[in-house]
């Protein structure tokens, strides 16, 4: 009884062992990572391996960083982006090759011919300033009787002045050897400029370019576009000054609101020339048109009328007046992309006389129909057939009033009396 007790005694009294948890003594023995171990302040730092960062002697040795490469001047590549910008070069070329057939259907001659081909440039250097020029290569007399030669030929020159404050909406100044205005204008409207040229220049009503000075522009949140000017009117460049008249006129065209795609257009030109039969009596022609557009996608149509008058001398002071009305009539149809159908109609009445001879008048017609294809971008076929008719009692008195790069006017007699032409054209345009 006695031994048990003591041993008991014994038991109570020694430390008790407990089994070890290795969870438990891991968590007590490291320290918590955000609570910073302040007994091991005065701890050495452990030694870095070769598994780790490494230590400072086997550290590899610093290389020397490369050069960075020098950035580009974006100034100086900008400002050349700018000037190639302001150069503009383009290229227009008509081929042409033709069977022509008399008014008795007898074969006549094949041809080919190149009616066009310009080369355009263009600088604008700012907003405020452009130039333009437009070389052509013509076929024309040498010796004004048999031979022929290719010239180039300074076609259109111009420059441009804009943003002038004293000009209201986008009038700009234009000055040089200008297009013509309405020519210009029909020849947009149609698209068949290579076809056939539009009626104000195929019979002579004016020169297709004039040197002078114009106002032109659009107004009226582009709804109109005006062209005024004065010219010497006679298309000659050179020194040689073979009359001495001078010009003004004033085209119009209107874009009516809608949502049918119509313009209208209105043409005055007003010309006087020193007579050459009557020094004290001054030449006068005067020229009007009117024209009208109606342009949707599967077709496109247009009417214009032009009237022509001009006042000169006969020996003898006695006064003659040459009349020339003209009406054309055209059409456009495009059932696909790139294939379109086209036909024009030309009425023309011509007279002259003066107050002591009886009127002659003569009546004519040109008839123009065929088909076109869009070969590529800037490159257009088309195959069509034309006919010109004339009815007159005296065909040899025909002769109409033109304009030439020669002499301001000249007697034209009309060679085309019943011809029958099938033509193969062909556009390039760059």
């Amino acid at each position: 009884m006695v031994i048990f007790i003591f041993s008991s005694l014994l038991l109570l009294g020694s430390p008790q062992i407990m089994p070890s948890n290795p969870t438990t003594d891991a968590s007590s023995t490291s320290a918590d990572p955000a609570t910073p171990d302040v007994s091991s302040e005065n701890a050495k730092e452990p030694e870095k391996t070769n598994s780790g960062v490494g230590s400072a002697s086997s550290a590899p040795a610093k290389s020397t960083p490369a050069k960075p490469k020098p950035e580009p001047n974006k100034k100086k590549d900008t400002q050349k982006n700018e000037i190639a910008k302001s150069f503009s070069i383009g290229a227009e070329i008509f081929f042409n090759y033709g069977i022509t057939y008399n008014k008795n259907n007898d074969h006549q001659s094949n041809s080919w011919s190149i009616s066009r081909s310009e080369l355009k440039f263009g600088f604008t250097p700012s907003t405020n300033f452009s130039f333009f020029a437009t070389t052509d290569i013509i076929d024309q007399d040498i010796d004004m009787v048999s031979e022929h030669g290719n010239f180039m030929r300074l076609k259109y020159g111009w420059a441009e002045l804009k943003n002038l404050f004293f000009l209201p909406g986008k009038m700009y100044l234009a000055g040089g050897q200008v297009e013509n205005f309405f020519k210009k204008q029909r020849n947009q409207a149609t698209g068949l400029r290579f076809v056939m040229s539009s009626p104000i220049t195929r019979y002579y009503l004016v020169p297709g370019a004039d040197l002078g000075i114009w106002l032109k522009g659009s107004i009226i949140n582009d709804t109109i576009f005006l062209s005024a000017g004065i010219s010497n009117g006679n298309q000659i460049t050179s020194n040689r000054d073979n009359n001495k008249q001078k010009v003004f006129d004033l085209g119009v065209s209107y874009k009516i609101p809608g949502h049918l795609k119509m313009k209208l257009g209105g043409y005055i030109r007003l010309a006087v020339d020193e007579n050459e039969v009557n020094p004290d009596e001054n030449s006068i022609s005067n020229t009007f048109g009117v024209s009208f557009d109606l342009n949707q996608d599967l077709y496109q149509a247009g009417l214009e009328f032009l009237f022509h008058t001009y006042n000169d001398y006969l020996s003898g002071n006695e006064e003659i007046r040459h009349n020339l009305y003209v009406m054309s009539l055209y059409g456009k149809f495009s059932p696909f992309e790139k294939l379109f159908a086209f036909g024009r109609f030309d009425l023309l009445n011509y007279s002259h006389g003066t107050m002591s001879d009886d009127n002659f008048e003569a009546n004519g017609n040109t008839i123009v129909f065929g088909v076109g294809y869009k070969l590529a971008k800037g490159l257009t076929l088309a195959v069509d057939l034309q006919a010109e008719n004339w009815n007159s009692d005296n065909i040899n008195k025909k002769n109409f009033k033109k304009y030439s790069d020669v002499a301001s006017i000249e007697s034209y007699p009309p060679q085309w009396d019943g011809n029958k032409t099938i033509f193969v054209h062909t556009r390039f345009d760059y």
